[in-house]
């Protein structure tokens, strides 16, 4: 994982894909919010020779026909889902193929229907790797995204577990810093020092740049037009557009002109 993240060029993906509005994304954190964590922020550029230096050290190796296989011989290959008909994870999708290939790995790249996709993410578990958006969440609360995070959680893709008939979730299987990131958002749902919640919430996020069960790609902008007559607006990445709407008012001067 921690070579994929190394080998996709994301530069590659905010020039091409979004076309520059954004930028290469490395933390689950939100640039725009309070917690996001500044260092991991920084990330790195893509280095395929890190990507092959750390193959190397788990025990991967490149063969002569080009392609990459484990210790036991088995050649690296994996299924990569996206949903049809959104054109931009389609194509990141392409990168990533493209990309990953030149360390040897095969992706089978599927882009199949929502309902689809999310019977295998929800129900099924039978998905190897897929580009997703989990949404939803307020960049100035880092805890609503518990629901990804906590073992137990609906949306916990990675290490997932299926519920049984009380829908209950057994995590007795957790990875150790699966444990320490349960403990870590329990910590932080009680913690109001905001100093104290931010130290909290930096180390679960250094946890998961460390373990990559998310390889995160880009963080889009959200561009805002409005019309010169309009006074007082001031979108903000926390607030939108009209977070002061008791504020905003017309310049009747301005619109005549218009």
């Amino acid at each position: 994982r921690q070579a994929v993240d190394w080998g996709i060029n994301r530069d590659d993906i905010v020039a091409n894909i979004i076309k520059g509005v954004g930028s290469p994304s490395f933390t689950a954190e939100s640039p725009s919010s309070p917690f996001f964590h500044e260092e991991l922020g920084k990330g790195h550029p893509m280095d395929r020779e890190k990507a092959k230096a750390l193959l190397k050290k788990g025990g991967f190796s490149l063969h002569k026909d080009g392609l990459l296989y484990d210790g036991k011989g088995n050649q690296v290959e994996f299924e990569l889902l996206t949903n049809s008909g959104n054109d931009q994870r389609e194509q990141m999708g392409v990168n990533i193929k493209e990309d990953l290939a030149k360390l040897g790995m095969t992706v089978n790249f599927k882009p199949m229907e929502f309902n689809v996709l999310v019977g295998k993410l929800n129900e099924t578990l039978q998905w190897e790797a897929c580009i997703l958006g989990l949404g939803g969440g307020s960049p100035l609360e880092p805890h609503d995204g518990a629901n990804v995070w906590r073992s137990d959680g609906f949306l916990h893709m990675f290490n997932a577990r299926q519920r049984d008939a009380n829908n209950q979730t057994d995590i007795s299987d957790r990875y150790p810093w699966e444990v320490k990131i349960d403990e870590l958002f329990e910590k932080g749902s009680q913690t109001f020092d905001f100093v104290e919640r931010k130290k909290i919430y930096y180390r679960y996020q250094e946890i998961i740049s460390e373990q990559a069960p998310f390889i995160y790609l880009v963080s889009p902008l959200d561009i805002v037009a409005v019309r010169s007559h309009l006074r007082n607006v001031n979108p903000l990445p926390l607030g939108g557009t009209t977070y002061n709407m008791e504020e905003i008012w017309i310049d009747n001067e301005a619109t005549e002109k218009e």
